[in-house]
C-alpha cells in the first residue's frame, strides 16, 4: 500500500467534518480561512465541506469573500439545525 492511501485511511473524517462545522460557527466561513485558522490542507477542508453540504449540514450563504490568493470564495454556513444544536451544545459547556 503506498503511503498516500495510508495516510488517507487513517484520517477520521467525522472529526475533520466536525472541525469543519465549528470553524463555520456562528458567522460562516471559506474553505480558504477554515485552512489558514486550522491549518490544514485544501484538499482536506474541502472535500470535508462538501460532505457536510451534501449531509444538508452546511449550505452556501449567497456571500462571497476574498481568498489569501484574492479570489471570491463561497462563505459555508450552518442549516438552521445544525446552527440550533451548536448554540444549545455550546451553552451547556460555558
Amino acid at each position: 500500500m503506498n503511503t498516500s492511501r495510508e495516510a488517507f485511511l487513517s484520517i477520521n473524517l467525522d472529526i475533520v467534518d466536525a472541525l469543519v462545522l465549528d470553524a463555520i460557527m456562528p458567522d460562516g466561513k471559506t474553505c480558504d480561512e477554515i485552512e489558514a485558522e486550522e491549518g490544514g490542507r485544501h484538499q482536506t477542508i474541502s472535500s470535508a465541506v462538501w460532505r457536510v453540504r451534501k449531509k444538508g449540514l452546511a449550505i452556501d450563504s449567497g456571500l462571497r469573500r476574498r481568498t489569501r490568493s484574492g479570489r471570491k470564495a463561497i462563505v459555508w454556513i450552518p442549516t438552521k439545525v445544525v446552527w440550533n444544536n451548536w448554540k444549545t451544545w455550546k451553552g451547556t459547556y460555558e
